[in-house]
């Protein structure tokens, strides 16, 4: 018998989550996406957008589900019935299941009021708009400073990097690199701790040799008048831009930590729940970020392709973090490994021009799958379809 599989979150988790029980099940599973949005875009591309940096996939979010081999449920999930296997949509339909896998992500909410809080898209125009102004201000001979700042907790702090080394690159670009400053504020041990040392002390040293100051350690207590107030310490702030603290989405009826991300245990099954995992930025684990949710997302497919009596291959999470920093040389790749406790592995970086046949995009079965949607390689790109596992000699 066919078994409905119901994924929530049309994301890069979810299209993954559908690619690999396509693969791994194939026949045994019918598979149906949850999702409230109308296109698909990869998040992680937003900070390279507010430069003109990459490339961005902006699709039907129902065409790419389609092509997924899934069928699409425009709504938005609202609670679950474990009992009965039962999920309620928002406004009350409902929608019964045999397997359930949640990749609803996570919610953003500011951390400084009144800085500019990037969570993805919908601040690029405003990015990129207040890096215009202090270059606007600079050619006037008025100097300024701009804040990045790192809040504890951060899921993912790349896009912090991204936005400081692109910033200062605009400002030297411009010949305003003497009025124009940067520092990245982070509550992080070390830049990108991460990926590990030897990744870490990499970026030090980019940002060093850039111009871009670096305070680590530092938890923002406030800012006003143009000063950012730290543990005992305040910095000259005439502008921040802050990632933002993130929330689970707290779902009716599945347990859930203080912060709204849902419990599991290690391999994604929701405590209590045998029919329900997780995958992605709504669980428990520490890290956000795409490429460990395709991950999960691979796991858990292969996890129910299992229990539905498939004779797959078997997938297990063993969280490996490859992360893309967008600077003028073309990028730089890093890799760090984490262990089952969320250790840090000691991680490697190297300089590489946009070899990733999606940039931004790691997922075992999404890269090659949106590098179709894409069109055809670019010249500059590296001809196989498979993500790599290490960044080219």
């Amino acid at each position: 018998m066919t078994a409905h599989i119901l994924i929530a979150g049309g994301g890069v988790a979810g299209i993954e989550a559908a690619l690999a029980l396509r693969e791994f099940a194939g026949e045994r599973a019918s598979v149906e996406i949850i999702d409230p949005g109308n296109r698909f875009r990869i998040a992680a591309a937003a900070t390279g957008l507010a430069f003109g940096v990459g490339s961005q996939i902006d699709e039907p979010l129902a065409d790419v589900i389609a092509r997924a081999g899934a069928t699409h449920h425009h709504g938005r999930l609202g609670s679950i019935d474990i009992d009965r296997n039962l999920a309620v949509i928002e406004g009350g339909a409902l929608r019964r299941f045999d397997k359930l896998l949640i990749a609803v992500g996570a919610r953003p909410r500011p951390f400084i009021p009144d800085a500019l809080t990037f969570t993805g898209f919908a601040e690029v125009d405003a990015a990129r708009d207040l890096i215009d102004s202090m270059v606007a201000g600079a050619t006037r001979r008025q100097s300024s400073s701009l804040v990045v700042v790192v809040p504890p907790s951060c899921g993912w702090p790349l896009a912090a990097y991204e936005l400081a080394v692109m910033a200062r690159e605009r400002f030297i670009a411009a010949g305003q690199a003497d009025r124009c400053w940067v520092t990245v504020v982070t509550a992080e041990d070390a830049p990108l701790a991460l990926f590990g040392r030897v990744a870490s002390e990499t970026v030090s040293d980019d940002l060093g040799r850039m111009g871009v100051a670096v305070r680590t350690g530092a938890i923002v207590t406030r800012w006003r008048w143009g000063l950012l107030e730290l543990d005992g310490d305040a910095l000259p702030a005439d502008r921040v831009i802050a990632l933002p603290v993130l929330e689970g989405p707290g779902i009716e009826g599945l347990p859930c930590d203080a912060n709204g991300f849902i419990v599991t245990t290690p391999s994604g099954v929701v405590d209590g729940a045998p029919d329900i995992r997780v995958a992605g930025d709504a669980g428990i684990f520490p890290v956000k970020q795409g490429g460990l949710a395709c991950q999960q997302a691979d796991a858990a497919a292969s996890a129910i392709a299992t229990e539905l009596g498939a004779d797959s291959e078997k997938v297990t999470f063993d969280p490996i973090l490859r992360g893309w920093l967008w600077d003028a040389t073309g990028g730089r790749f890093l890799r760090g490994d984490l262990s089952a406790e969320h250790g840090q592995g000691e991680g490697i970086s190297s300089r590489a021009s946009l070899w990733w046949p999606v940039a931004k995009v790691a997922g075992r079965f999404l890269t090659p799958f949106l590098d179709h949607l894409d069109g055809p390689l670019r010249d500059d790109a590296k001809t196989s379809t498979q993500p790599p596992s290490w960044p080219p000699s």
